[in-house]
Formats: C-alpha cells, structure tokens, sequence
C-alpha cells in the first residue's frame, strides 16, 4: 500500500490573491488624476466629437504625455515599451493626415494596442514566448474590469476629500431647481427665451461632451490605476506564476506532427514541377496568368496560423526531457513545420508581387502583402526560440509588426494604392490603370492622383485622361456633393474654420481641384451631370440643351 502512494502528492490549490479595496494614493496620484481629468476633456471636446482629426492627433499625445510619465515613475521603459510608445504616438499622427481613408481604421487599432502595450511592459510585462501574449491579454482586459472601482474608491477615499463630494452633491441638487427657475423666466420674457435657446442648443452640445469626458476619464484613469500599481499580480507577488501542466505524451505528439509532415511533403512534392519555373514565365497547364498569380493568399496565411498555434500548443503542453527541453525528434520536426511555414508564405509573396507588377495594387493586395510580411517574422522567432530559448526574438516580432503596420497606417492605405497605380501607369510598369476601383476609394486620398491622370496631354492617353475627368466628375458630385443643394462640399470646408476637423490629405485634395483645368472653379460646372451620377435622365437632357445653346463646346470641354 505504501509503494501505490508513495510519491503521491495531493493537489493543493493556489491561495486567492486578496481583494483590493482601496489603495494608499500619494500626493502625485492625485495631481496626476487632474491631468488624466484634463487630458479627457481634450480628447472628448477637440478629438472625439470632432471627426477625429487633427485634434485626436493632438489629444491623443497629450494624454500619451501623462499616460507615459504616470506609469514610468514606478515602472520600466525597455525595448518594448519604447517602441510601443513610439508606435502609439506616431499611429495617432494618421489620424490629422486622412479622414476617410482605411488607414484610420488601421491607425485606431494600433492606437489601443500599442498603448496598452506599452502599459504592460513598463509595469513588468513581457512578451518573452507565446504564453505570455496570453498573459498581456488577461492583465489587459480581465484584471481591470476585477479591479474597477479601486481608483476610484481610492481617490475619494481620504478624509480630506470630501469636500469634493459636497461640492458634486451640491451641483446634483441645485440642476433641478435651476432647471424651474430658468423656465419660469423664459415664460416671463421673450428676449430671455431666445437667449435661452440659443445657449440651450449650446450647453446641450457641452453637456454631451462633459459627459463623454467623465466616461473617458473613468475608464482611462482606473486602468492606468492598475497598471501603475500592478494590480493583476497574484498573492505572491508574482505575474500568474501558474505551474505548467505536460500532459501531451511524447508519442501523441510525434504521431499527430508526422502525420502533418508527410502532408506537407507530398505537397511540395506536387508543387516542386512547376512552382519555381513559374517564376520564370511558366504557368501550370490550364492556367491562365491570372488565375495562378492570385491563388494561395490567404490559404497560405490560415496554414501558417494553424502551424504556429499547433506549435505553440505542443510546446506548451508535451512532455520534456529531464532538463526541461524538448525531445529533439520534436525539434526537427518543428523546424520542417516552420520552414514549411515560410516556403508557403514566400511563395505566396512572389506570386503576390508578380501579380501586383502585372495588375495593380488594390486595398486587398496591399493588405494582404503586409501581413504576410508580420507572419515570417513570428515563424522565424519561433524557430530561433525553439533551438535558443534564452532569446527573446518574439519580443522583436512584434516589434517589428508594430513598425510595419505603423508605417502603413502614417503612408494610408487608400493614398498608397492610388499612388503606385498612377505612378506605375505614368512610368509604364502598368498597361492600365483600373479608375473605377480608384474612385471608390477615399477620395481625399485619390483625388490629386487621378488629376494627374486627367492632366496627361499626349494622345496616347487622351483616353485614360478623359475617363479620368469622369472619375474626377463621380467623385465631386456622388461622393463630395450628392445632396445636389447650391453649396459645394468645398465651399462648406473652406466656411468650417475649426482647425481641430483638419487633415492634410483634405487639404491637398482640394487644391488639387482648384488647380485641375476643368474643375477650376467654372460655377457651371456644378450642374454639369455625369451620365451615371443621377437616375433623372430628362434634368440631364434639359442641362444637355441648354449647354448647347450657350455655348459651340462639347459639354465634356466645359
């Protein structure tokens, strides 16, 4: 009986970290609770509620500003939360250049996650393997909605404050009575009710941004409370410190990854007859060009995920040998796995560019191109992880994506497709330019490019130049000015003298139609329709005959 229990060890589970009610807040945390205030304010009054333009710009690096020095004075500032910090700066810049180009969408996402970043890794976090990306994304999201009212119970907590719930209480209690006696007034005298209006309509747009401000404040503010004050540590004072569990044999593993392998090596097998000669012009039978250079994108991007993740699972969970490593039959085979990985995604890259010199850039292409770029670089801080485990190359992966898509995100997506198009047409690397796709875009983002389309002046493009008038003629009519009323969109731009609703790209945008020889301003031209911009064809034939009365032009000259 002894022998069948010796070793036993009953399983004890781990002491709850104690709950947190308030914490002891110094003199800076309350200075820095007014900055957080300010900062709020800014970003919901001159960011938010402003287009988010150049004042979110500007907004954003301030609370950035405090954000950094609130954290910093307790924490780290390593490698990567630098480059977060630089990353989240430079990602808000996206926002004073374009405002409806895809970038932003970009530039938001980069926006949240390299500040949070930099939150995690200036208090201790970091993103030394896999494993702790999980543990970044447990600090980030559970740890503070636990841990939500602790900032603001702790800044209220003194006796000393509450002088300032007096002074809330006092507000909350003197709104309604204000509120009758403001009525009662405006009843009594006309010229009172009018202004009453008028800063009614006023206060009203106030209060909706004071009250988004408390929202940001609440919300920015307890979560920098828990970062600073490293409120996800467990009762040892350690970051989730959780025994890992091998309960992946040996023999399961190598079963499931030979399995895998032999697939993957009857496809290069199957591959390898004609992969690479296609790169030299030599297409698979029954395959148009077309059809071979845009296949495989995201099918090389879903396998590369799947491997990594089943990677990152066995390396998590198998059985290691004595010394803690991994058997070395597991090794290689991850290493076929990962070289396979970057075989099928540098394929896919190939074709990619042999598509894109053939056919153009589109928003996809552009896309898709940069995460395949963001994925060798995990597959190959995986391989040196696996054979070096003392490195630290995830943390330079992602990094690196971080630059990646930043510089994305500050080039804009929409802008960077309508530039290498045009440029590559003009150049005579493209035999087309596709402007349907062009003007769908952003057009503050196409809009100077097209214009250097409808300016080309040799005959061999006359065609394209008048197709790119047309654009030009969708694109002022359907997107900037469809409500068909007689003030222009940029006449309306040009009246909205807020600074803070700026964006360069607006800007170049429009100089671009002044300067352009057809849209120079001729107040004609607002009637002029383009064939498919209206459904009412008898306006446009009443507009055709006038404008040949007046004039001995063609309409398309005016």
């Amino acid at each position: 009986m002894e022998n069948n229990t010796q070793g036993y060890v009953p399983y004890v589970p781990a002491p709850a970290a104690p709950k947190i009610k308030t914490l002891d807040f110094k003199k800076s945390d309350y200075i820095f609770a007014i900055l957080f205030a300010v900062s709020s304010v800014l970003l919901a009054f001159i960011g938010i509620t402003e287009r988010m333009a150049l004042g979110y710009t500007v907004s954003h690096i301030v609370f950035l500003a405090v954000f950094a020095a609130y954290l910093l004075k307790n924490g780290k500032l390593n490698v990567l939360s630098l480059f977060s910090l630089i990353a989240s700066a430079a990602s808000s810049v996206t926002f004073s250049l374009y405002v409806g180009d895809r970038a932003i969408y970009l530039a938001f996402a980069l926006v949240t996650a390299s500040t949070v970043l930099f939150a995690l890794s200036a208090s201790g976090l970091e993103v030394d393997s896999f494993g702790d990306i999980l543990r970044m994304a447990y600090a980030a999201v559970i740890t503070p909605l636990e841990n939500a009212p602790v900032a603001l119970k702790s800044l209220f907590a003194a006796n000393k404050k509450k002088g300032v719930l007096q002074v809330l209480l006092a507000l909350a209690v003197s709104i309604p009575f204000l509120a009758i006696v403001i009525a009662l007034l405006a009843s009594y005298d006309a010229a009172f009710e009018g202004l009453v209006n008028y800063v009614g309509k006023l206060i009203g747009r106030i209060i909706i941004k004071l009250i988004l401000s408390v929202i940001l404040f609440i919300i920015l503010y307890s979560l920098a409370v828990d970062w600073k004050y490293r409120l996800f540590r467990d009762i040892n004072d350690t970051y989730f410190n959780v025994p890992k569990k091998r309960f992946i044999k040996n023999v399961f593993t190598l079963t499931f990854l030979i399995l895998i392998s032999i697939v993957y090596l009857a496809f290069i097998v199957s591959q390898f007859a004609y992969l690479f000669n296609a790169f030299r012009g030599l297409l698979p039978k029954n395959f148009t060009f077309s059809e071979y250079a845009r296949r495989g994108f995201f099918e090389a991007e879903a396998v590369t995920a799947l491997n990594l993740a089943v990677m990152v699972l066995f390396t998590r969970f198998s059985a290691r040998r004595e010394d803690g490593k991994l058997p070395l039959p597991v090794k290689l085979i991850f290493s076929f796995i990962s070289l396979f990985s970057l075989f099928l995604v540098v394929t896919a890259g190939c074709k990619m560019i042999m598509y894109i010199g053939s056919y153009g850039l589109t928003v996809l292409r552009l896309t898709s191109s940069v995460f395949m770029i963001a994925t060798i670089s995990f597959v190959i801080a995986f391989i040196i992880k696996l054979f070096r485990p003392e490195l630290k190359p995830i943390k330079y992966a992602v990094v690196f994506s971080l630059m990646l898509f930043t510089a994305l995100s500050l080039a804009g997506i929409d802008r960077t497709v309508a530039s290498y198009n045009v440029n590559a047409y003009i150049n005579g690397k493209l035999p087309s330019v596709d402007l349907t796709m062009l003007s769908e875009l952003d057009p503050d983002s196409t809009v100077p490019y097209i214009v250097r389309l409808a300016e080309l002046e040799d005959n061999e493009n006359a065609k394209v130049a008048a197709a790119a008038d047309e654009a030009l003629n969708y694109i002022c009519y359907e997107r900037y000015y469809s409500s068909m009323d007689y003030e222009t969109y940029f006449d309306a731009l040009v009246k909205d003298g807020n600074i803070f609703r700026s964006a360069l790209m607006r800007s170049c945008s429009k100089k671009a139609f002044d300067s352009h020889k057809v849209l120079g301003g001729i107040p004609e031209y607002r009637y002029f329709r383009p064939p498919y911009a209206f459904d009412d064809e008898i306006y446009y034939e009443t507009q055709t005959e006038t404008q040949a009365q007046t004039t001995t032009e063609p309409l398309q000259d005016i």
